[in-house]
């Protein structure tokens, strides 16, 4: 009797598990990157009170997590489209120069404008590219309901 037909064999709890395996490997890989490489460019520096080292390496990591770059292309086209990879790389280059000038990319009018007109339309883009839930997650609250709290209580939040 093949393993599959046993019956006792759930295809959807092993397609949960991979799929936290692949999440918990994903997490370590990045927090693996974020300590090895951001953080070593990124390294304590103290600005009015605030370590922007660790202001700019977290942007860093909500850059390289959170946004669109490139699309999952077909067959044959390119899997990034050079014109958001080179606004992303704006963005980095922004971080980085704040950090050597020793600035607070929070209190930046040029980094904020920067967001606002090319992180924001890019998180967008990633968010439309999520199946429909995902789609729809931005639209709700984006606190999460207490574990504990009614369910019925905290819909349309």
């Amino acid at each position: 009797m093949p393993y599959g037909d046993a019956g006792y064999i759930s295809h959807h709890r092993d397609n949960e598990r991979v799929a936290s395996m692949l999440r918990s490997i994903t997490q370590d890989g990045c927090l693996n990157f974020d300590k090895k490489t951001i953080k070593t460019i990124f390294v304590e520096k103290k600005v009015d009170g605030e370590d922007i080292g660790a202001i700019c390496s977290d942007l860093i990591m909500t850059i390289a997590g959170s946004l669109q770059i490139g699309k999952s292309g077909k067959k044959g086209e390119p899997d990034v489209e050079d014109n958001e990879l080179n606004e992303v790389r704006e963005l980095i280059i922004i971080v980085l120069l704040d950090y050597l000038e020793g600035i607070n990319p929070n209190n930046d009018f040029v980094w904020q404008v920067k967001w606002l007109t090319i992180g924001v339309p890019l998180l967008a883009k990633k968010i439309n590219t999520l199946p429909g839930t995902g789609k729809v997650a931005s639209m709700a609250s984006l606190e999460k309901p207490d574990k504990g709290a009614d369910e019925a209580e905290e819909w349309w939040v």
